[in-house]
């Protein structure tokens, strides 16, 4: 469903990630995802575009941020939303 909390799925992956790895993994994790959907700022997984993504990049590379931790963000983001795809799931 298209239409779930982006929070929702956060909590729930962030959980998932608290069983499976490091708690310093974890806290890098939830800070890739603080900051870019933070900046976002997109409350369903609806309404989250390529052109959002992009336009994050854009902005982030314009402020200073180097290509690595601009990858991790986004690396976080599209981790989070392939765990909720999953066929098992079944999320999103």
């Amino acid at each position: 469903d298209n239409s779930e909390s982006i929070d929702a799925i956060r909590e729930q992956y962030l959980e998932n990630c608290r069983q499976r790895l490091r708690p310093s993994s974890v806290e890098s994790i939830e800070r890739n995802l603080r900051k870019i959907l933070d900046t976002l700022n997109v409350k369903t997984v609806d309404v989250l575009t390529p052109a959002l993504v992009e336009n994050y990049r854009r902005d982030r590379l314009d402020q200073g941020r180097c290509g690595r931790t601009i990858n991790l963000e986004v690396g976080s983001l599209v981790a989070m939303l392939r765990w909720a795809a999953n066929k098992n799931r079944r999320l999103i």
